[in-house]
């Protein structure tokens, strides 16, 4: 089998050198080979942390699950390939699950069947176990391949709009250390990379109508496949540049902008109870308790909710998904039709199993955030809060103390002091185009940093989910850059 990877990875190798649509013009043709083999060795360091320092020598956590899942999925075909296409095109039902993929944690995960990105990541790899073999490393290669894509097609994308070399760009978008780190697995991460990628090449290249509408079409698929809230935080960005590049009129754009800009305030006064502060308050809570962790267990009129630190006190049938509890202990509790008002209450032993709603571990990183409750007042005070959160943290003071917060935390404090240093050294004058890409990446940013920041109280999800923030930061560093700058004074 280390035959077989070594054929694998010179192939991909030989198709990143030699073909000439895959190379940077005006540069070495061995750039994205280079940059294929980092993200390859960072790669091998991942599944090295997931399978010898998180796991006991098998790879665990969603690398695991969606590893596993594929490989569930692909066997499907091999037993119906009539039915392994039900699957992969989203026609499956409960019958179809209950027989094939019963074994997945996965499948299931969240209501959509095709705008899911865990079904999605798991469709493709499925396809890759057609001539992996089983063999993760081989996945991680065709992870990596597309995610050196995305980057290539992030360059093409900016190229007339920066100072440096095309291969100065792609290593500075390469190295990035945590969007390096993350990027180089069999997640969500490296389809991110790509689907970014297709979507500013499509965007700001220029194509013919026809093959705009085309790549366009294809990237969207590709975000709302994925990661559709990407894609909801870009539009604000990109109607603002439109709106400044093709109204001619300076007044008239401002006022447009200004339009666009407050009308989800004025809305949200009209109407401060609506579906997107409920929504952002329950994707809030949620998040908590998952982060939390403990038993969530569903007895006739209400659900027990039990503390990590008591569930010793449990039995749990995780096939029956039943649970019994031994002894009177302190806990909550929650009726099922208002899931977010918890209450203490003292719960008593069962002779009747209760059904198992939830059971999950305490996050190592979990921080406390403060609770929206549906208010518009208090997501505008929640501001701070956010933006906080996730542009500079991980602090040296958060939990939990291991050498990946002290990784993250060193890649916020490199990333932030490049930038710095670039705006207020070597900062040049930008073309109106290059400053309206400038703004449209700020109003991206912006956006995705709150609703993550509002929504999401574990610093280890956040380091991953903040990568397309630290994305759009580095364009805008390497846009404003002037390498010239220090050499004319």
């Amino acid at each position: 089998m280390n035959f077989y990877f070594t054929i694998i990875f010179l192939l991909i190798l030989a198709l990143l050198r030699f073909n000439k649509r895959l190379r940077f013009s005006e540069s070495s043709p061995w750039i994205l080979p280079i940059g294929f083999c980092i993200k390859i060795l960072v790669g091998f360091f991942f599944i090295y942390i997931y399978s010898q320092h998180y796991g006991n020598g098998v790879i665990t956590a969603d690398s695991y699950n969606f590893f596993h899942d594929s490989y569930e999925l692909y066997q499907v075909f091999k037993s119906s390939p009539l039915d392994y296409f039900r699957f992969f095109l989203g026609f499956d039902n409960p019958e179809l699950i209950a027989k094939y993929l019963s074994n997945t944690t996965q499948w299931d995960a969240g209501s959509s069947k095709w705008f899911n990105d865990s079904r999605n990541i798991i469709r493709l790899h499925s396809i890759i176990h057609f001539f992996s073999f089983n063999n993760i490393y081989i996945h991680l290669l065709v992870s990596t391949f597309i995610s050196i894509i995305g980057i290539k097609f992030i360059v093409n994308a900016i190229k007339s709009h920066i100072l440096v070399s095309n291969s100065i760009a792609f290593f500075a978008l390469l190295l990035m250390p945590n969007a390096l780190f993350w990027s180089a697995s069999i997640i969500k991460e490296p389809i991110i990379y790509f689907s970014i990628g297709l979507f500013l090449y499509a965007l700001l290249g220029e194509w013919s109508t026809k093959k705009k509408i085309l790549l366009l079409s294809i990237s969207i698929f590709c975000l709302v496949a994925i990661k559709p809230y990407i894609l909801v935080c870009a539009i604000p960005a990109i109607v603002l540049f439109g709106i400044f590049k093709y109204v001619k009129n300076k007044k008239l754009a401002i006022g447009f902008s200004l339009l666009l800009l407050l009308s989800p305030f004025i809305y949200l006064l009209l109407k401060p109870h609506n579906i997107f502060i409920e929504k952002l308050t329950f994707q809030q809570y949620d998040f908590n308790n998952i982060a939390k962790g403990g038993v969530y267990a569903r007895a006739d009129s209400c659900i027990f909710v039990i503390h990590p630190s008591k569930t010793h006190h449990l039995t749990i049938n995780t096939e029956d998904s039943l649970v019994w509890l031994h002894k009177e202990i302190e806990g909550e509790y929650i009726l099922p039709n208002n899931r977010m008002i918890r209450k203490d209450c003292i719960i008593q032993p069962n002779e009747t199993p209760w059904i198992l709603y939830y059971n999950g571990k305490e996050s190592g990183s979990y921080i406390q955030s403060t609770p929206i409750n549906n208010s518009l007042a208090q997501l505008i005070k929640n501001i701070p809060e956010a933006l906080v959160n996730v542009l500079f943290r991980p602090f040296p003071t958060d939990p939990p103390n291991t050498l990946f917060k002290w990784f993250s935390f060193i890649d916020t404090f490199l990333l932030h002091g490049i930038m710095i240093i670039v705006l207020l050294f070597f900062r040049r004058n930008l073309t109106k185009e290059s400053q309206l890409i400038v703004f449209a990446l700020l109003v991206f940013a912006l956006i995705l940093t709150l609703l993550i920041g509002w929504t999401t109280p574990v610093l280890g999800a956040i380091v991953r989910y903040k990568i397309p923030v630290q994305l759009a930061l580095m364009l805008i560093t390497l846009i404003v850059f002037n390498p010239k700058k220090k050499l004319n004074g």
